[in-house]
């Protein structure tokens, strides 16, 4: 977010005047720095201009603070994470390190958990069943063959597939 700084002083004859003071990207981030090393956590710009009002952004970071860029995270796929480590101090902005891995397996069971779920929630078909193959959760068993052009929806209370209609006459 991008924002217009304005400042209401007073003019020459007691007329008050509204000063464009500059204008602030509102996205940037910034650490606390101590002793040459980042510290804490990371401070949205609009947060630090509440405890800085009269620092102006434009020319940098106040004293004892400095920029943050978080690095850019790659495309994941399916079960990997991100290790953010290192933070330091380089050229006058916060640096980090990240690292691509897998999950553990605990990370991975929570994972999955968290997406049955979300799954269970929005459909109620508790009893089906995660299948990492194909990233997504499958009946307990599938429908009947759809020889007899048969519309089958799953019933939850009977464990067992409805016929709804047909594709022929639905």
């Amino acid at each position: 977010m991008i924002k217009t700084v304005f400042i209401l002083t007073v003019g020459a004859l007691g007329v008050p005047l509204l000063v464009v003071k500059g204008i602030i990207n509102m996205n940037k981030k910034y650490m606390q720095i101590v002793s040459g090393q980042p510290v804490g956590q990371v401070i949205d710009q609009e947060k630090l201009a509440i405890m800085f009002p009269q620092h102006d952004f434009a020319s940098g970071a106040p004293q004892g603070y400095a920029e943050y860029t978080p690095t850019q995270i790659p495309p994941l796929i399916r079960f990997q994470t991100v290790d953010i480590s290192n933070l330091r101090l380089e050229n006058g902005k916060v640096v980090d390190t990240i690292n691509v891995r897998w999950m553990t397996p605990d990370e991975k069971a929570i994972e999955i958990e968290l997406k049955r779920r979300a799954f269970v929630a929005q459909t109620g078909y508790a009893s089906w069943i995660y299948d990492e193959a194909i990233d997504r959760f499958a009946p307990p068993f599938p429908p009947p063959n759809p020889v007899d052009k048969g519309i089958y929806s799953w019933n939850e209370q009977n464990q067992n597939w409805d016929l709804i209609g047909t594709s022929e006459g639905q």
